[in-house]
């Protein structure tokens, strides 16, 4: 027997506790300490290292890289999280497994601040990855035409360098949730097969809810959690909103406190909050003035029920950037020329140029009678998603409370000013004792 075999904790007689309690807890501690098997499964877990690599460029990648980086750490796996983002493309060589979670911008491009990553990685004369093996989860956005078309990229890249693919590349639009689940359940169980037997059996232990006879009870964190999802959201009030940069500045940065302490919210270090968004009242204005409609109109959104027209753009539609299928459908509808001359293939050029910097507001003024009913407006828009922020807070230190800092977006185009939906809500049309839908 090795000499950590025998190292069980014992409660010294001196310890102020009756015989029978000195007892009691001697015999617990030694069940607990003597069961070989799990403790032996973990360590084989341990010894299969992971890395989790993600490409962000509202947050959702991120949110999703990290939870999953925290139930294969449950699972015993040494895991290791980082963002593609000034991660070195040669690291890669020395990996054994990596999971990718990107997100695709653009007209199928990577996220911004991903793009140096892949640029490297497509060089030539890149190191192969013959003994790199990965698994990707692509979201995207099933509006745009080149949807996940970055994670398609990626896939076939990585394949091209020799490395192999553990499961078939995995898609998502808007609505990750099941998705998600499904391809990270896929993941655990490939991990399981590829880790030894003792790992194995532990990975099977996790998949399938069982418990040893001294495993502890699962945590009330994890069940507490999801009664406030992004399905569920809790709404939080706001205590404190504050400038993080110079009124001089040209980017305004602001740190935000949210109250949870009446919550059933839970993080942890690594966790990122959700913020579920609305777009600007100003810009529905502007959208409706454009159109037949007075936002009064009712119209029935698949599990929401019947909202009017105007809270439908409030709450539920992107309308803040243009998309080659919102684009495609309008023209349809209208029969104009001019749109459907900017969608043949050999027009790709004039349209991306076309799309940038434009919003629904744009579009209905430069093309203006062309929806009939608010329906047809609606069944051209994408779904409004919500944004991760990184938690800047403790959990130790600032109980009850979640804060978080935001970068706020604001610009210029097309003689109008713009900003990102969710940070200029928070800049500017949310205020301490205001409350907010949001989610760990």
């Amino acid at each position: 027997m090795s000499r950590s075999e025998t190292l069980v904790p014992f409660i010294p007689e001196e310890a102020p506790f009756t015989h029978e309690q000195r007892a009691w807890l001697n015999g617990y501690l030694a069940g607990l300490y003597s069961y070989a098997p799990a403790k032996a499964a973990e360590s084989a877990s341990s010894d299969l290292h992971v890395v989790v690599l993600y490409g962000s460029q509202t947050g959702t990648a991120e949110g999703l890289a990290r939870k999953l980086s925290k139930e294969l750490k449950g699972a015993g796996y040494t895991v290791s999280l980082n963002s593609l983002e000034g991660y070195i493309p040669a690291t890669l060589a020395a990996e054994r497994i990596a999971l990718f979670i990107v997100s695709t911008y653009g007209d199928g491009e990577a996220p911004d601040l991903v793009q140096p990553f892949f640029q490297q990685l497509c060089v030539e004369h890149f190191p192969l990855l013959g003994n790199v093996s990965y698994a990707i989860l692509a979201l995207g956005d099933s509006h745009y035409e080149h949807f996940c078309q970055f994670g398609k990229n990626l896939d076939a890249k990585l394949r091209g360098l020799g490395a192999t693919d553990i499961l078939p590349r995995a898609e998502s639009g808007v609505d990750v949730d099941r998705p998600f689940t499904g391809w990270k359940k896929a993941v655990i169980k490939k991990l399981c097969d590829m880790a030894t037997p003792s790992s194995a059996k532990h990975g099977e232990i996790l998949l399938s809810g069982e418990t040893s006879a001294v495993d502890m009870p699962a945590p009330p964190i994890q069940a507490a959690t999801q009664k406030h999802t992004r399905e569920n959201p809790y709404f939080s009030f706001l205590t404190e909103k504050r400038a993080l940069t110079h009124s001089s500045s040209s980017k305004l940065t602001i740190h935000l406190d949210f109250a949870v302490e009446d919550s059933a919210l839970h993080y942890e270090v690594g966790d990122a909050c959700g913020v579920i968004p609305q777009n600007c009242p100003a810009l529905i204005d502007t959208v409706l003035s454009f159109s037949r409609f007075t936002g009064n109109e009712p119209i029935d959104i698949p599990k929401v029920g019947n909202v009017t027209l105007r809270e439908g753009l409030l709450q539920h539609f992107a309308i803040t950037r243009l998309t080659r299928k919102m684009l495609s459908e309008y023209a349809t509808l209208t029969e104009c020329k001019q749109l459907k001359e900017l969608l043949v293939p050999s027009q790709q050029v004039e349209l991306e140029r076309y799309l940038h910097g434009r919003d629904l507001a744009d579009l209905l003024e430069e093309y203006p009678g062309g929806l009939q009913t608010p329906d047809e407006l609606v069944k051209m828009l994408p779904r409004l998603v919500p944004r991760l922020y990184s938690i800047s807070s403790s959990p130790a230190a600032h109980p009850g409370q979640v804060h978080t800092t935001v970068s706020v977006v604001r610009y210029r185009t097309h003689d109008r000013d713009r900003g990102g939906v969710c940070s200029t809500l928070l800049a500017d049309r949310i205020g301490p004792g205001d409350r907010l839908p949001i989610y760990i």
